[in-house]
């Protein structure tokens, strides 16, 4: 029997520490010790508590990095409110965003979000190998952000069957219209101010007890999906909201300025065939300056109770209380997180982590031309560059490289021409150099066509031709051939972009008000009619199942 040699306890075979003192057991001492002889056991010291990092401290760290995050946001929202180098970032960064949502493909896009539409239509009977299949099909998208309003439009149809549907949602009303499946009252609704007083009364409600209640998790499933929490309390969630980034924005900006390194110089970015003038900032954190920041913010935040009831609130208000917890329970959740905030300060300030942010802002544009981030540990650097030029939707080239010291992934879009006769660009993706991804776009403006090529190398490539128009506020594409892997198909579809198209919301039934005759009344109606389109719409189902 062997013994260790710090407390004397016996130690099994082939143990290699003791299990009372932890003390290792030197190698290759299988030998039997002989039991020392009136000499009472030395008893193991009793070993000094050590506070676990469970549950707290995890919270703990994800709240500072939480804070972290948010103080970078609150810098910049406080330029606004302040001078000095971070107001110049600022003013670029939005100026940039501005521009680019103005011209180009971005500018389209946000012109149909705030109150346009697409439109994709398609004729598969012109289909090469479909000439049997007498089916057209079409889809409609509408978005008007500003008003909180989208809808979608389906059309099909089939050897003479049609189906034509849709489906609305406004800020206070969803409404679905299928005349193939309602009948006359083809438009079925739901007034979503007046949800919550309607649904408990309704058939739907588990406490009505008729063929069409709801089980109870289902019914406050969709009381708190379509409830999509109270707007007008969200929105004064946001006004406390930019009420408490102003207020912190002092006190960010004064830790700025006192600890991190702040450096203005002249310098020129390379943009495709251009050169840019451009006055760089440079702002530089390291591990002391962060934890510095954190700590700040964390300690201001920790004693005050009104942030607190704010954040408990939004994630009350944003329908994050699947957990079933109030907004006091939240905030007890909160403050025991901020226990150990200087555990975590401690541990970022030990951290040895730089970061170096520059940004690239032209001289005569005032926007955002480039910006890089590198973030530097014992173990490595990350770090992420960015070039927009001057107006990224207007750029000879966008760029991005992410780099962590292993490996660089770089994704690249280059203007090859672009005049009023011709456009020509280039997106690639790679990495350590090697292409893993291409696609190239060539449009003859003077004869409306294009050609778009995407390549992955030693796998496949796809070729798209077609025609593209632009006309007003209508940009119009036609998808006309595809080959791809040799195989070549004609086939015939059009996505119209309309840049002003208006939606309003129909007049609906609301279902919350029927009876349960009247339920009963719309299953018939709907089972019957679902009958007569299985019937019509037989043959399409068949024809794909062949086609698959």
């Amino acid at each position: 029997m062997a013994f260790c040699s710090s407390c004397g306890a016996h130690l099994e075979d082939n143990e290699k520490f003791c299990h009372a003192c932890g003390t290792p057991v030197a190698s290759g001492s299988q030998a039997p010790v002989q039991e020392p002889a009136d000499v009472p056991p030395t008893v193991p010291e009793e070993p000094v508590p050590v506070k676990k990092r469970g549950k707290g401290m995890r919270i703990a760290i994800a709240a500072v990095a939480a804070v972290a995050v948010l103080a970078v946001v609150v810098t910049l929202v406080s330029a606004l409110f302040s001078g000095g180098p971070v107001e110049t970032v600022f003013k670029a960064v939005a100026k940039t965003v501005e521009v680019t949502a103005e011209e180009g493909l971005p500018g389209l896009i946000s012109n149909v979000l705030e109150g346009g539409s697409v439109e994709i239509t398609s004729d598969l009977s012109k289909w090469e190998n479909m000439d049997d299949m007498q089916m057209q099909i079409g889809a409609k998208l509408y978005s008007n952000l500003p008003k909180q309003m989208a809808a979608a439009t389906v059309n099909l149809e089939y050897e003479g069957a049609a189906i034509d549907a849709g489906l609305y949602a406004g800020k206070n009303s969803i409404a679905l219209e299928c005349d193939a499946l309602f009948g006359e009252e083809n438009v079925y609704g739901i007034d979503l101010s007046e949800l919550e007083k309607n649904l408990p009364k309704s058939v739907l409600s588990p406490d009505a007890d008729t063929e069409f209640s709801l089980d109870e998790y289902t019914y406050e499933e969709i009381l708190t999906t379509l409830s999509g929490g109270d707007m007008e309390k969200l929105e004064e969630l946001k006004k406390e909201t930019v009420s408490f980034l102003k207020e912190y924005a002092e006190d960010i900006i004064k830790t700025l300025d006192k600890n991190a390194e702040i450096e203005q110089t002249s310098n020129t970015v390379s943009v495709g065939s251009s050169d840019i003038k451009t006055n760089q900032i440079t702002i530089t954190l390291d591990s002391k300056a962060l934890a510095e920041l954190v700590k700040v913010v964390g300690e201001k935040a920790q004693k005050d109770t009104e942030l607190q009831q704010l954040v408990a609130e939004w994630l009350v208000a944003a329908k994050m209380d699947y957990m079933d917890m109030t907004s006091e329970e939240y905030v007890e959740e909160i403050q025991e997180a901020f226990e150990d905030l200087d555990d975590a300060v401690e541990m970022i300030a030990d951290s040895n982590v730089k970061i170096t942010a520059a940004f690239d802002i032209g001289k005569s544009s005032k926007t955002l031309v480039a910006c890089s981030i590198k973030v530097k540990s014992d173990d490595e650097t990350v770090s992420v560059k960015l070039t927009l030029g001057e107006n990224p939707s207007t750029s000879e080239e966008v760029k991005l490289v992410l780099d962590n010291g292993r490996h660089t992934v770089v994704l690249e879009y280059e203007v090859k021409e672009d005049t009023n006769k011709s456009y020509s660009s280039k997106l690639t993706a790679s990495e350590d150099g090697y292409e893993e991804l291409s696609a190239s776009f060539n449009w003859d403006k003077s004869e409306n066509t294009y050609r778009l090529t995407v390549s992955i190398p030693y796998t496949e490539e796809i070729t798209l031709k077609g025609t593209l128009n632009q006309k007003g506020s209508t940009t119009t594409l036609t998808l006309d051939h595809l080959n791809a892997d040799g195989e070549s198909m004609d086939i015939n579809a059009t996505l119209v972009l309309n840049e002003k198209d208006s939606i309003t919301m129909p007049g609906y039934t609301d279902v919350l008000t029927l009876k349960e005759s009247d339920f009963e009344r719309i299953e018939e109606t709907v089972m019957d009619n679902a009958t007569d389109l299985m019937y019509d719409f037989g043959g399409l189902l068949n024809a794909l199942i062949y086609l698959r």
